[in-house]
């Protein structure tokens, strides 16, 4: 039996832990990072207002939620867009440490490219009956 992956569904780019980025953002700061990655499209943008965001991250006070998205921004994990109509916020995407090493000069959040999405596809077996082999496959 395989598990099939709603449409909708998200994760967090297993980098930011790799980084150590996710190890510095405070408590409140990662569950709006997983509030801002759950309302993202497939480009990475986020129009889901500021209220919205703040329910679905669980944070009660305004002034803490914008440190939250402030701190974000510093780490370079997001990018807001208040020009865009509604305001928006873009989730950067991010290097691998050497990558990083390897860039030159200081760069900022402003420059980094939003990532294309990656499609994973992952069978799960549960149980210990027959492994289904699809046509075509020699195992």
């Amino acid at each position: 039996m395989s598990r099939r992956l709603p449409r909708s569904f998200f994760w967090v780019d297993q980098q930011i832990i790799r980084s150590g980025a996710w190890l510095k953002l405070s408590p409140h700061s990662r569950l709006i990072y997983i509030a801002v990655s759950a309302s993202v499209d497939k480009e990475g943008l986020s129009i889901w207002s500021p209220t919205k965001l703040m329910e679905l991250s669980g944070c009660r006070d305004h002034d803490e939620f914008q440190n939250g998205l402030t701190e974000l921004e510093t780490h370079q994990l997001i990018v807001p867009i208040p020009q865009h109509v509604p305001p928006a916020i873009q989730l950067c995407s991010l290097q691998p440490a050497d990558e990083q090493s390897k860039a030159s000069g200081i760069s900022t959040a402003r420059n980094h490219q939003v990532a294309a999405p990656i499609v994973v596809h992952t069978t799960i077996h549960v149980g210990g009956g027959p492994r289904h082999v699809e046509s075509g496959d020699s195992n």
